[in-house]
C-alpha cells in the first residue's frame, strides 16, 4: 500500500505596493466644523478624582473652556485630528458596502492634527445642552465657518487604488463628515463637519 503524500500549498504573498495620495478637502457650503477636543482641566479633573484629591468648585472660564476646546499643532496651528478624517471614511466603507476592519488596516492619513491650509477666525459658539439626569450644559466650544486642509494618505494600492480612496473621501464628507454634531454623530448627529474633495495628487 503506497503511502499517501502530504501536498503543502505554495504560498504566494505579492510584493506590497506602497504609495502616497495628497488630498486637499474643504468644507461643505453652509456646513461649519465644531471643535470639542478634550481639555487639560478635564483630564486633570479624572486625575484629582482618582487620586483622592478634593474637588475644585471653580466658576467657569468661558475664554479658556473656548481655547482648550481647539485642535492645535505643536507649533500652535488650527487643524483637524488625523484620526477623525481616517475614521470617518472608514465609516464611509460601510455605506460602499466594504469592511470596516478590513479598511482600518488598508490605509493611513499621516500625522497627528492636520493644520489648515485656510480658515476663518474661530467663534465661540454656545450652546444649552440637556442633561442626561436633567439640567442644562452651558457648552462652549470653537466653530469654523469657512476652512481648507491638505491631507497626506499613505496607502497599499494591491489592497486599495488612489480612485478609489478619493470616492472613499467623497462619501465620508457627505455621510459621515468631522468632529461634533456630524452626520454620522452617535450621540448629537447634524450637518456640521461635512466636507468637499478639493484637490487630488498621487506619488
Amino acid at each position: 500500500m503506497k503511502k499517501t503524500e502530504t501536498i503543502i500549498p505554495k504560498i504566494i504573498i505579492p510584493p506590497a505596493d506602497f504609495k502616497t495620495i495628497t488630498v486637499g478637502i474643504k468644507n461643505y457650503p453652509t456646513s461649519t466644523l465644531i471643535m470639542n477636543n478634550f481639555s487639560k482641566s478635564a483630564g486633570q479633573a479624572i486625575k484629582d478624582t482618582q487620586l483622592n484629591k478634593p474637588k475644585k468648585k471653580c466658576p467657569k472660564d468661558p475664554v479658556k473652556v473656548f481655547e482648550e476646546s481647539q485642535y492645535k499643532t505643536p507649533s500652535g496651528k488650527l487643524g483637524v485630528p488625523g484620526v477623525a478624517i481616517k475614521a470617518s471614511m472608514i465609516r464611509a466603507a460601510k455605506i460602499a458596502g466594504e469592511n470596516m476592519t478590513d479598511m482600518k488596516v488598508g490605509f493611513h492619513v499621516v500625522g497627528g492634527v492636520i493644520p489648515f491650509t485656510k480658515n476663518s477666525k474661530p467663534i465661540a459658539r454656545e450652546d444649552f445642552l440637556s442633561l442626561p439626569k436633567g439640567g442644562r450644559d452651558w457648552k462652549i466650544r470653537t466653530e469654523i465657518v469657512d476652512w481648507e486642509l491638505r491631507i497626506t494618505i499613505t496607502y497599499n494600492n494591491n489592497f486599495i487604488s488612489a480612485d478609489q480612496l478619493a470616492n472613499l473621501l467623497s462619501l465620508a464628507g457627505f455621510h459621515c463628515g468631522l468632529l461634533d454634531n456630524r452626520p454620522n454623530s452617535p450621540k448629537s448627529s447634524g450637518t456640521h463637519g461635512m466636507f468637499l474633495m478639493a484637490t487630488k495628487k498621487s506619488k
